[in-house]
């Protein structure tokens, strides 16, 4: 018989950490757990819109440490970033890992959802707007993608476009 025994910790990391949102995403690279973008926002039904954008958000928490020196840290992009022209990590955007990068997809504010697919390198904090070929998904938010076919193929499912009336896709 396997009796294997988890318990569970909780740990506090020391230093700055983010604030509370919803909307973010979270993905692991390596030891590495990134937290990318959200709102502080209380909701993102029916068109409403509150709270900050925290579309230039993110964080990271190196889990290689011991649970006893856990610390966030806060990442700043080195090149290939403007606020005024590229907002990876929009509200209820989808992120997914693929070798040492996150390629984050859509989101954003009801009325004002994107179609955009950028590319964080980890390794150099680059981020990069990706120009595509071919017909683009729909703009939307609260979304899923996974990766097929030994991560050569990026799917996407679902979300809405999130116009008010919240009309969803499948």
């Amino acid at each position: 018989s396997n009796d294997t025994h988890w318990k569970w910790e909780s740990r506090i990391p020391d230093g700055d950490a983010p604030v509370g949102r919803f909307g973010h995403t979270t993905t692991v690279i390596g030891s590495k757990f990134f937290l990318a973008g959200g709102t502080t926002g209380t909701s993102n039904y029916k068109g409403r819109v509150d709270g900050e954008e925290l579309i230039n958000e993110l964080w990271c928490l190196d889990l290689s440490f011991s649970s006893e020196n856990l610390h966030w840290e806060r990442i700043y992009f080195t090149r290939g970033y403007s606020t005024q022209d590229i907002n990876p990590m929009q509200r209820c955007h989808s992120a997914i890992a693929h070798d040492s990068k996150i390629m984050f997809f859509g989101g954003g504010p009801p009325r004002h959802t994107t179609n955009e697919l950028h590319v964080l390198d980890t390794n150099s904090m680059d981020i990069t707007l990706l120009e595509v070929s071919g017909r683009s998904p729909r703009p939307r938010q609260n979304h899923v993608v996974a990766t097929m076919l030994d991560g050569s193929v990026m799917v996407l499912f679902g979300g809405c476009l999130a116009r008010g009336n919240a009309e969803e896709l499948g």
